[in-house]
């Protein structure tokens, strides 16, 4: 894209953003383009729709960023374009929980990208706009999943949040077997290894009980057909139809089927163990509820988490451009809220670990919310 003169809160922009400082979802919608020329003396924070749109995009994605940026990610091509356009504007439309979709922020350029008409060969770009949403906000995003492809730039940053490792004691970081004839201690038996041993247990006993039952059985006379006349074996893997299993074969067959039935039970009992112990683990969010504790919650107070979880902080506080307000986990500061006003209103959120301390520190003019997901 060219060099922008920066994205700009439109006035509806800001009372949307204003509205979910104090809890209001944001839903970003759509972006729209335009060769629209701005007047001298236009002020652009006024505007409500782009001054000459000329295609609607859909948003690929979404990110949070740092210091309460927030970065949307578009795909276009000149598909469909008889002539030549020049880019010269890009509008972020979105709405709140009233449904009302407004012009949200605007950017503009006086050297516009032109974009060729489709007869000089398609072209397809990628782009990022970075608009400003406040970390107090709660923000949502309409994707159009029908049109949207892993990009580069998505890839790499799906690896970067990947999770590298489980801890020790994760029931995740286990490998899985199929086999049934390993004495390993550390593999999981997966569901089809129990399967299998299963089925091979309850084979072999079926076959135990058929052989004992023959074996068992008197023979009324010997002709030259009848099973006393026939050689015997010990042997359990003999497909022979001719051989007459002796009692000692029974006995290793019946006892073979035993043990694979007691695998496989066991195999079971290990898995139904390894699931009841990943329902336990302690998550965030997994049986919380948001609590508001803003009557009980004061700075410069050391705070415990007792509750044998992780929770969430969040605050929201007015302070100075000034003086430093900080919120620490057992010392550390892990929040530093700052802004260039002469009050700003900020929000801190953080998650703090079972066990761990935490406190609001420094210079506070006014608390507005405390609230803590436990």
């Amino acid at each position: 894209m060219a060099k922008y003169t920066g994205v700009i809160l439109t006035n509806k922009g800001k009372e949307l953003l204003s509205r979910a400082i104090l809890g209001e979802v944001i839903v970003f919608t759509k972006v729209e383009i335009g060769e629209g020329v701005l007047l001298p003396g236009t002020d652009k924070e006024a505007l409500t729709s782009l001054v000459n749109s000329f295609k609607s995009l859909s948003i690929t994605s979404t990110a949070n960023l740092p210091n309460g940026g927030y970065r949307i990610r578009i795909s276009f091509n000149n598909k469909g374009f008889i002539q030549d356009k020049y880019l010269r504007e890009v509008g972020i439309y979105a709405r709140g929980e009233d449904g009302v979709e407004i012009l949200y922020s605007y950017c503009n350029t006086d050297t516009p990208n032109l974009i060729p008409n489709e007869s000089s060969g398609i072209i397809e770009s990628v782009e990022d706009i970075i608009t400003y949403i406040s970390n107090a906000a709660t923000i949502n995003a309409v994707i159009d999943q029908s049109n949207v492809y892993a990009t580069i730039k998505d890839l790499v940053e799906g690896l970067a949040t990947k999770e590298n490792k489980f801890t020790k004691n994760d029931a995740f970081n286990r490998s899985f077997s199929h086999v049934i004839s390993s004495t390993s201690k550390i593999l999981v038996a997966s569901a089809y290894a129990v399967k299998t041993a299963y089925d091979k247990g309850v084979t072999a006993l079926s076959r135990a009980n058929e052989a004992y039952t023959l074996a068992s059985g008197k023979e009324p006379k010997i002709t030259k057909k009848t099973g006393f006349n026939l050689d015997k074996s010990d042997l359990v893997t003999s497909t022979s139809s001719v051989l007459l299993a002796t009692a000692k074969a029974v006995k290793i067959a019946y006892d073979k089927g035993l043990e694979a039935l007691g695998l496989a039970n066991t195999n079971k009992n290990a898995i139904q163990n390894n699931t009841e112990q990943i329902e336990n683990l302690s998550l965030l969010g997994v049986g919380q509820n948001w609590v508001d504790l803003l009557s009980s919650r004061s700075k410069s107070v050391l705070y415990t988490n007792d509750t044998g979880k992780p929770i969430q902080v969040s605050i929201s506080l007015l302070k100075n451009s000034i003086s430093v307000t900080e919120f620490l986990i057992d010392g550390v500061t892990v929040a530093k809220p700052h802004g260039t006003a002469t009050t700003n209103i900020v929000n801190i959120q953080c998650i703090v670990p079972h066990g761990s301390t935490y406190i609001l520190s420094g210079y506070v003019l006014a608390i507005y919310a405390w609230a803590e997901l436990r």
